[in-house]
């Protein structure tokens, strides 16, 4: 099932730890033990680095059983770790939420939705990526993911054009950051959009494929911090 751990680090300045560095070090953590670095879409994902209550911390999302049986496997306090120039160590490390498959598909019957982007969030189709949060590419996204790592038994119901005419976006706030992963630029949406749908049946599907989002991020590049979310369902 999806889990979310948080990782305490010690020696760290967060300030000077880049997405890049981020994922280099969870990669190495979580990567060697699946597939390799070329796996897609990635069965985890991460946010950046950050403080809370003075401890130097970044959290780390589980998309598959493989995926975390190979993290608690690697990580525990006392493991040493790089980010760039910095060298420090693993604190602690605790589990704060696990999601079963079955209950991120049969969630609560909401038909709006408040999702907040707390990190920049893009989305790619082929070499284009874009900003725009709209409910066909957070459904296109999601979509492509949750197929590719849900177990057999919980799949969801492709949503087709009429089904997502149906998705609408009743309020926006927010705006683009430019920013660069790895050497690729892209633009990313921060801040927060109101989601609707007209239709019961396309309802339960953007919402269990936005539960999924506030596990394991939305959009591209959730693997170095991107897509972070924060979903309020009403």
């Amino acid at each position: 099932m999806p889990q979310r751990w948080v990782v305490g680090l010690q020696g760290i300045d967060p300030a000077r730890v880049t997405p890049a560095q981020a994922h280099a070090v969870v990669s190495s953590w979580v990567d060697d033990g699946l597939a390799g670095h070329r796996t897609s879409p990635k069965p985890w994902a991460i946010t950046p680095v950050f403080t809370f209550d003075g401890v130097v911390a970044l959290e780390f999302a589980a998309l598959s059983d493989a995926a975390a049986r190979t993290f608690r496997r690697a990580v525990r306090p006392g493991v040493a770790l790089r980010l760039g120039a910095q060298r420090g160590e693993v604190l602690a490390v605790r589990l704060i939420a696990d999601e079963p498959w079955a209950a991120l598909a049969d969630g609560d019957a909401a038909r709006k939705w408040a999702v907040t982007f707390e990190t920049p969030t893009t989305f790619r189709r082929g070499s284009r990526s874009s900003p725009l949060p709209d409910p066909e590419s957070v459904v296109r996204s999601m979509s492509s993911r949750w197929e590719a790592l849900a177990p057999d038994g919980c799949a969801l119901r492709r949503l087709g054009p009429t089904d997502v005419r149906s998705l609408w976006v009743s309020d926006i706030a927010g705006r683009n950051e430019v920013i660069d992963i790895g050497g690729t630029v892209v633009s990313g949406f921060l801040g927060s959009v109101r989601y609707r749908a007209d239709d019961d049946a396309a309802a339960r599907v953007f919402g269990a494929l936005l539960r999924f989002g506030r596990v394991g991020g939305v959009g591209a590049y959730t693997a170095r911090g991107l897509g972070v979310v924060r979903v309020e369902e009403r």
